[in-house]
């Protein structure tokens, strides 16, 4: 429960400066490096949802890679062709390829197994900002326990 309440917050998180447009309605895109998970897009549904309930109708974009690390990038090639308002990176690996594929799309970045600070992705845990001209909108990591 507190994972799905983790990915709903994530989800919100770069919306949030737009709750005060009750018509705003965006698009995300995701691409998930593992198995295709119904579960994942509607937990970010939900979250949009919570934020602001006229994030009902964003679109999301997902692809899945089922655990094929060679379809990452083209899939993610292929998601920010679509040309989303934030890109939802899963992991590391996705995170490189998004920032590689696009340097306009602010990126949310979660599951992090790597120090987003040291590698060069944000200015600091507080205020991620961009790094150059790279967008990096915020952090969580899922695995861990937040009360």
């Amino acid at each position: 429960m507190k994972r799905r309440n983790s990915l709903q917050l994530l989800a919100a998180m770069p919306f949030a400066p737009l709750t005060v447009r009750a018509q705003a309605v965006g698009k995300v895109g995701y691409v998930n490096p593992g198995p295709r998970s119904d579960e994942r897009i509607e937990t970010l549904r939900s979250g949009l949802k919570l934020a602001n309930p006229a994030f009902a109708q964003t679109e999301i974009v997902s692809e899945s890679a089922n655990g094929d690390p060679d379809q990452v990038a083209p899939l993610i090639a292929r998601v920010m062709a679509t040309r989303p308002n934030v890109f939802v990176a899963a992991g590391p690996a996705a995170l490189r390829q998004a920032r590689q594929a696009s340097d306009s799309v602010p990126i949310v970045a979660y599951d992090f197994e790597t120090d987003p600070v040291g590698e060069g992705y944000a200015q600091s845990l507080a205020r991620p900002g961009g790094v150059g001209d790279r967008s990096f909108s915020g952090r969580t990591d899922l695995r861990r326990q937040v009360d």
